[in-house]
């Protein structure tokens, strides 16, 4: 066993399981030949009730510069210049990437991660799909955003130094793959809420809450805050 062994309540029907039931479990962080595990055995009869695989092999990665081109919401990147920098095990051959590019690279990991190992999704479609980054769009861009039409992320300077912008965006690939919210009106706010509150979540949930990209103040919570003012207010 590895780290701290941890008793808690485990729902089965939260992670796809036609048990709806809520169990007292011990949590239990294993290394094996086949990488990373962590059970859930029921703390009053010892039964295994879940396994959860932690492995890397699913994440799946194409980091670029986009050399302040686009934002290219429809045709995507096929038709413009961009360095690619990073794949999913880390700096390409012959790369240079800038410190954006390393907190943008550390950023999308631990966001792939939270959403693997504490939400048990496989990528923002849960089918292991790439996650197609662009950094460094627009000149001036002060935006960033998931676009359906490409499947790709986009981000202006310094957004995706932020992990809560990265986090926040990732979200509506989710809400894309899931519920598909059209973006006007009602939906489109539910959409926005989806991504904030995950965004929020994920922060909590490293302990990162506060100290670095989130700040609490007078009931404000301001995204985005580490260049000039936030960029929103949830």
């Amino acid at each position: 066993m590895t780290g701290e062994t941890q008793l808690r309540y485990f729902n089965l029907g939260l992670v796809g399981s036609p048990d709806p039931n809520t169990y007292l479990a011990w949590r239990v962080s294993l290394i094996t030949a086949n990488g990373p595990w962590t059970l859930y055995v029921d703390a009053n009869t010892g039964a295994v009730l879940a396994r959860q695989s932690h492995s890397r092999n699913s994440f799946d990665l194409d980091l670029e510069d986009g050399l302040h081109g686009g934002p290219h919401e429809y045709f995507c990147w096929a038709f413009w210049s961009s360095d690619q920098w990073f794949d999913e095990y880390g700096v390409m051959g012959g790369a240079n990437p800038d410190a954006e590019g390393y907190a943008a690279y550390n950023n999308i990991r631990t966001v792939y991660d939270f959403w693997s190992e504490t939400l048990q999704r496989d990528s923002y479609d849960d089918d292991g799909a790439e996650i197609d980054m662009y950094i460094h769009v627009g000149n001036p861009w002060r935006q960033a955003w998931y676009t359906t039409w490409c499947d790709q992320f986009e981000f202006g300077d310094g957004f995706a130094a932020d992990l809560d912008v990265v986090g926040h965006e990732f979200t509506h690939g989710v809400v894309e793959n899931t519920s598909q919210l059209e973006y006007e009106y009602e939906s489109g706010a539910l959409d926005e809420s989806f991504a904030d509150v995950f965004a929020h979540l994920l922060i909590r949930t490293i302990g990162l809450w506060v100290r670095v990209w989130h700040r609490f103040t007078g009931g404000t919570w301001l995204i985005h805050i580490s260049r000039a003012g936030a960029t929103r207010t949830i």
